[in-house]
């Protein structure tokens, strides 16, 4: 009785629990090899930091570039005193593992953690979906993400995104190899192939093609595992659909192309000169009226979204804009008049 009491204890369960906590493949992730061995306020800290880095991802806005300063203010926030004011100056201690490299390291800890999570959630699953999409980022890599629709054994619907991968090879051979790399580390592939219902993509024929086509590769990937489960169930995705099927209508029908194409010449001529934007804002506020929305960028991929983004501003400028041409002196204003 006399030791459970006893400080020697408590630090030797604290610890014990400390080691369960981290009980994940250390290989993955070289940070979790140190972190059953750290002392207690290192070991804090750590954790600290990684509640920091998991809100960040949570928000999906900020990067790991501005991640520093935003801990740095909340530790000056932490000491700042309305009747005392002095500045700021950070220990050591406090900068410490405070850059982008461990970011990275502490997001990777974040994923493993999570990724066992994920695992569950697929084993248990009655049907999956999955979705597929690519994108070239700026340095012209031709990323693969692959995301999932889970129902649940309760019948829940859950969305769970597994990986991304860069195609080793051209065409939809590359394709498959690349969704099986981004997918085994949260299922094998013929586990994940039996309770898959359907997969959704674009309409490109690398996806949809009947004979080499990536749906037609999943089929036959399906067929190979278990045809127990029911056919695989091949979806065009919506949104794709609908925004090639909008842009061809924009473009076939003369009277819908004329307004688009003259909405789409207002923005860009406020686009060209701040200046234009700053008078525009003028002549609502003298008359009135509400502030105006900023025109947004063309989107050639998000066709069927910048439209209806565009006609929205439109109409909420009119007014304004027309005050605005009423009182300009340039050629362009009372063209648009």
């Amino acid at each position: 009785m006399e030791h459970e009491k006893h400080e020697c204890h408590d630090a030797a369960v604290r610890a014990k629990r400390r080691d369960d906590m981290w009980r994940v493949e250390p290989t993955t992730v070289p940070l979790f090899a140190g972190l059953r061995h750290m002392e207690e306020d290192v070991f804090l800290k750590i954790c600290s930091c990684m509640l920091d880095v998991y809100n960040d991802a949570q928000r999906g806005t900020i990067s790991a570039w501005n991640w520093p300063s935003r801990v740095l203010t909340r530790f000056k926030a932490d000491e700042v005193k309305i009747d005392n004011f002095t500045p700021f100056i950070p220990t050591a201690n406090q900068i410490q593992y405070l850059n982008p490299v461990q970011h990275r390291d502490f997001l990777s800890c974040i994923a493993v953690v999570g990724r066992k999570q994920v695992k569950k959630e697929l084993s248990e699953a009655l049907a999956v979906s999955l979705r597929v999409d690519g994108s070239v980022d700026r340095q012209q890599i031709d990323s693969k993400h692959i995301c999932a629709q889970i129902v649940t054994a309760e019948g829940d619907v859950i969305s769970r995104f597994l990986g991304f991968c860069e195609p080793a090879e051209r065409g939809a051979t590359g394709y498959v190899q690349c969704v099986q790399e981004a997918t085994k580390a949260v299922q094998p592939w013929n586990d994940l192939m039996k309770v898959t219902s359907s997969i959704v993509t674009d309409g490109e024929s690398l996806n949809s093609g009947d004979r080499k086509g990536l749906w037609k590769k999943l089929e036959e990937e399906k067929a190979l595992c278990d045809s127990s489960h029911g056919p695989l169930l091949k979806v065009w995705c919506a949104a794709h659909k609908s925004n090639l099927a909008y842009k061809d209508v924009s473009n076939s029908v003369s009277e819908v192309k004329l307004v688009t194409s003259d909405v789409v010449s207002i923005g860009s001529y406020f686009h060209v000169l701040g200046v234009q934007t700053r008078e525009l804002k003028e002549a609502a506020a003298s008359n009135g009226l509400s502030e105006p929305l900023h025109w947004p960028d063309f989107k050639e991929v998000r066709f069927a979204e910048f439209s209806h983004q565009l006609f929205a501003v439109f109409l909420r400028n009119y007014r304004s804009c027309i005050y605005y041409w009423e009182k300009g002196n340039d050629v362009e204003s009372a063209g648009f008049l």
